[in-house]
């Protein structure tokens, strides 16, 4: 049975209704999302691993304390190739985490489908410009004030009231930035009407969907955990007992680990933000039931079709 979209849906609804999607279509959505981003994502754990290791080494290396006039030359051409490696992520990750909207256009259309990539790729070029230049616009807009707000209650941490706002600031602000993208990529509003929607899409439940997305945000946090513990567990005991012995191999351990370990986590997360994005997904549609009556009209639709 697939699963309804248009549905009004309460705080428990958008944790089990995201898994009991993924449970149902698991095989066909991971299927198509790695045909789709295979590529994309290689080249941004390529640059990754060009990234952290040329920063780690950097940092865990003895040239920091031994060749002091030369740090600033070398810092400066690591602060370089390091702004490059992550822009180069940067725009790997807007293709990469467009694919659950690609999806779930067509799937909104056809739930009782499996299509294929010729249908992920003509929907992709659909709405490839509205992707990109959402993010172009966000870039002065949405990411500065995310940056503010996130500034301000790192001061507030001072006097002990910053750590709980923390706990809501951030998902209600990844809740926003998604559902005003969601406005702006699938129902090609304007920004400004987008951003206008995206505010009323969170205070209509603001604290079922700031828990839930902060719920999700736990479970995406620990799964990318699991996935780099062990390889930074044994760089910090090879670098504990080179201690003891005098020598740099634990330096060199602690340096590839920590790239290793980086690489594990950013692979971690290109999958499990796909249930993330499910979930914002969800929310999305659970307030356009609420402002179109959606199922309502497509019940109708099916018995007039019936007596027909």
């Amino acid at each position: 049975m697939a699963t309804v979209l248009f549905k009004d849906r309460v705080f428990g609804d958008y944790l089990t209704d995201t898994f009991q999607f993924f449970r149902e279509r698991k095989k066909h959505f991971f299927g198509l999302f790695f045909k789709f981003a295979f590529p994309a994502i290689l080249l941004a754990l390529v640059l990754i691993f060009g990234y952290s290791y040329e920063y780690n080494s950097f940092m865990f290396s003895n040239n920091i304390l031994v060749n002091k006039p030369n740090i600033i030359d070398a810092s400066s051409m690591l602060i370089l190739r390091i702004v490059g490696y992550l822009f180069g992520v940067f725009l790997l990750s807007i293709f990469i985490f467009s694919f659950p909207i690609i999806y779930f256009k067509i799937y909104e259309r056809n739930p009782d489908e499996l299509f294929g990539m010729p249908e992920v790729w003509a929907e992709w070029k659909l709405r490839w410009k509205r992707i990109v230049s959402f993010y172009l616009i966000s870039i002065v807009t949405l990411f500065p004030l995310m940056g503010i707000l996130i500034g301000l209650n790192i001061l507030l941490i001072f006097i002990l009231i910053g750590l709980p706002l923390l706990m809501v600031t951030i998902p209600m602000m990844i809740l926003l930035f998604y559902q005003i993208m969601l406005m702006y990529v699938c129902e090609e509003y304007t920004f400004s009407t987008s951003f206008g929607e995206g505010i009323q899409v969170v205070k209509r439940q603001f604290w079922p969907l700031v828990g839930a997305t902060l719920i999700m945000m736990i479970v995406q946090y620990m799964v990318q955990m699991i996935f780099s513990i062990i390889p930074m567990l044994y760089g910090f005991f090879k670098l504990f007992t080179s201690l003891k012995d005098g020598s740099q191999e634990g330096m060199e351990a602690v340096a590839m680990s920590t790239t290793i370990s980086t690489m594990l986590s950013m692979l971690a997360s290109f999958f499990v933000f796909n249930i993330i994005y499910t979930q914002q997904l969800l929310m999305h549609y659970s307030y356009r039931e609420s402002t179109e009556s959606k199922s309502t009209y497509e019940a109708l639709d099916e018995l007039g079709k019936t007596d027909a």
